[in-house]
């Protein structure tokens, strides 16, 4: 079990921080210039693996997890806040390192390491939790300001997850369930809500399909069991996580402090803009010599390889 549980966190840590493996650029710089992100991740072809894959990605988690996130990753956030919603500073910028608002670090193994890496923390690792501020950088620990928090342990966590995952399905089937047997008998249907074991109350279905969640206790309207921070709030370690990486180490993921959010591809002008993998295109390519679309040729037995083919146009 102990075995099981050290994978689970170094997964999640593969799974959590590849959210950020995209987040940045490679920074312009000589060769000595240290990074962590030599090199991102085809998930396409991880997902063409199988569960051959998952050694290797476990490792990968292990490396990210433990890697030292430099400023040619695009650590730091100058221009932003800690906040959950991007933020911009309105004056001013945030300093490499600052205790209390962050960033506060430049690896998750710096916090997360008793007795190993995804593990807790001693008292000198509690973080400050705060929603941002746009102006300023809080720097006193009255709870006014921030809340302190000790550094909580990852290991199993990935389980943790699943098992809510499963009570999802569990509550949001038995809502199914009863809004099915409503319409079926033109009468209400209440419906207990248990899994695993814990009650979430219950709730009643209506004929017309509508259902009164009055009676619902311990989990959202929306029957989503969110087993993460202090009020339970993320229902995943990849939510976690991409707020991790922005408050203690000024990373942000692309699928928050992106362009398609933020209409910008350095939100927290770090100065290493977001990376922009490559996309394949449904439709043939375009040959960029002539621009125009080459003629079909009569297909052989003998079929070229993509590769060969695209060379072959002319293309890129």
């Amino acid at each position: 079990m102990k075995r099981r549980r050290g994978q689970s966190v170094v997964l999640a840590a593969a799974l959590g921080a590849l959210a950020c493996a995209f987040a940045a650029g490679v920074a312009a710089g000589g060769s000595w210039d240290e990074r962590v992100f030599a090199s991102h991740l085809d998930f396409d072809a991880l997902a063409a693996a199988g569960p051959s894959a998952l050694p290797a990605l476990i490792e990968r988690g292990r490396a990210l997890f433990k890697a030292k996130f430099t400023t040619a990753d695009g650590a730091g956030r100058p221009k932003a806040t800690q906040a959950i919603i991007p933020t911009k500073r309105k004056t001013g910028v945030n300093l490499p390192f600052s205790r209390l608002s962050g960033p506060d670090s430049n690896s998750c193994f710096g916090c997360h390491n008793d007795p190993i890496e995804g593990g807790s923390g001693d008292n000198v690792a509690n973080v400050f939790v705060s929603e941002g501020f746009e102006s300023a950088q809080f720097d006193n620990t009255d709870s006014s300001f921030s809340s302190e928090r000790h550094t909580i342990s990852l290991t199993g966590a990935g389980l943790v997850e699943l098992l809510a995952r499963e009570m999802t399905a569990d509550l949001q089937a038995i809502r199914a369930d009863a809004v099915a047997r409503a319409y079926a008998t033109a009468a209400d249907a209440r419906a207990d809500l248990v899994s695993k074991g814990v009650r979430f109350g219950s709730l009643v279905a209506h004929p017309d399909g509508t259902v009164d969640l009055d009676s619902v206790e311990g989990v959202d309207a929306d029957l989503i069991v969110r087993p993460f921070s202090r009020k339970g709030v993320f229902a995943s370690l990849r939510q976690f996580t991409i707020n991790a990486l922005n408050a203690h180490h000024g990373m942000e993921a692309v699928e928050r402090f992106g362009v398609r959010w933020t209409g910008s591809h350095d939100f927290a002008e770090s100065g290493v803009p977001d990376a922009r993998p490559c996309r394949r295109r449904r439709r043939r390519p375009i040959c960029r010599t002539t621009g125009a679309r080459r003629r079909k040729k009569a297909r052989s037995n003998s079929r070229p390889s993509a590769a060969a083919r695209a060379t072959s146009r002319g293309c890129r």
